[in-house]
């Protein structure tokens, strides 16, 4: 929702990207900076998308060594998952702007195959972007859970940590911190962070909302200088404001207990449909009533206001639809598509495991009849 907002003044008032509203007077010169910064801090809310797909996606399996055949299974799901919706609102972009497919063409022509699927939603979808990653990303955290999830824990955090390290110029470095987040929450006990958790949740909360709300476009700024390829400059402090504040939410029942409040779990629901198809949705809906809205000349404050009073709620009645219609057809398309792949696997590897043992006998009886018995 944080993205949504953020796309929905952008819409209208550009200037708070860019930090044009920084030096004006009147409430536009405030939504640039914290406390309300907050509501639009669309990138900080990415790098808190990223770490919450870490953690949810390796819960389950860190540290459980009967995992392995859920983690093929769940690599089989992911693409088909995350696929329907995906190409659902590539469409819907191409739709809302027929231009989106000439550029689609157009690179297709330029570019390899590998690049085009990378770009194909930031052309026709731009929030669309994230999704090639959230998908590399959900591999290699299935990836590390199959491959190291079950070994000793220091083991295991040591690597964790270290290729944290190595990561932390890239866009997967999230995932890892949400694995290592993970790990630390379900397998180990860190008494003194357990007796002083809500302590340590307020001291993180207070830095993490600051950084959270930092103005994104200030961090721009960064991308110029020698550090430009560190992770936590280069996000700004966008990526550290996320890491403050997933910490600080995951050690304070409070705030599970405020997450868990009904309407905000019917928004986590829908929230990969409303985040797919809400920037199309957008440029029609709002776009639409604003115009109308302008062409009675009046004032575009008052035009926002009620263009978006009439626009969101038509947004997420239309995301409860693609969530219904397609998101979970999709969902359950690929439980039965994994499902299906795992017995198919399951039957080869009983196969190889018959052939072999067919081999072996074979081998030993044939052993058996070309030497002497210990009797004899």
């Amino acid at each position: 929702m944080t993205v949504v907002i953020f796309h929905l003044f952008i819409f209208v008032y550009p200037g708070i990207q860019n930090g044009a509203y920084l030096s004006s007077t009147g409430w536009k010169s405030i939504m640039c900076v914290g406390p309300l910064g907050f509501l639009f801090a669309g990138n900080a809310a990415v790098c808190l998308f990223f770490i919450l797909s870490g953690y949810v996606l390796s819960y389950p399996s860190i540290g459980n060594a009967e995992m392995k055949w859920k983690l093929i299974a769940a690599t089989i799901k992911r693409p088909i998952r995350l696929g329907g919706i995906f190409l659902f609102a590539v469409c819907l972009g191409c739709i809302q702007d027929f231009n989106h497919v000439s550029e689609l063409v157009t690179f297709f022509k330029n570019n390899c195959m590998i690049d085009f699927l990378m770009n194909l939603g930031k052309i026709a979808n731009n929030p669309l972007w994230t999704i090639p990653i959230e998908l590399i990303g959900s591999f290699i955290t299935f990836g590390i859970c199959f491959l190291i999830g079950n070994w000793n824990k220091y083991v295991r955090m040591s690597l964790l940590v270290t290729l944290a390290l190595c990561l932390n110029t890239n866009s997967y470095f999230p995932f890892i911190f949400g694995i290592i987040i993970a790990d630390l929450s379900k397998n180990w006990t860190i008494q003194w962070f357990i007796s002083h958790k809500k302590i340590i949740s307020i001291l993180l909360f207070i830095p993490a909302f600051y950084l959270f709300s930092y103005p994104h476009f200030l961090y721009r700024v960064y991308l110029d200088t020698p550090y430009r390829d560190v992770t936590f400059i280069a996000a700004g402090y966008s990526m550290i404001g996320a890491m403050l504040m997933f910490v600080s939410v995951c050690s304070s029942d409070y705030s599970q207990k405020v997450l868990s409040w009904r309407p905000l779990v019917f928004i986590g629901e829908i929230s990969y449909s409303i985040y797919a198809t809400h920037m199309p949705l957008i440029a029609v809906i709002v776009g639409s009533v604003l115009a109308i809205l302008k062409f009675i000349l009046m004032p575009t404050d008052i035009a926002f206001l009620i263009s978006s009073c009439i626009g969101l709620p038509i947004i997420v009645v239309i995301a409860c639809l693609v969530d219904k219609y397609v998101d979970k057809p999709s969902i359950r398309f690929s439980a039965w598509f994994a499902n299906g792949s795992i017995d198919k696997i399951h039957q080869y590897v009983d196969s190889m495991k018959n052939g072999v043992k067919r081999i072996c006998k074979a081998r030993s009886s044939s052993i058996g009849n070309s030497f002497p018995t210990i009797e004899n």
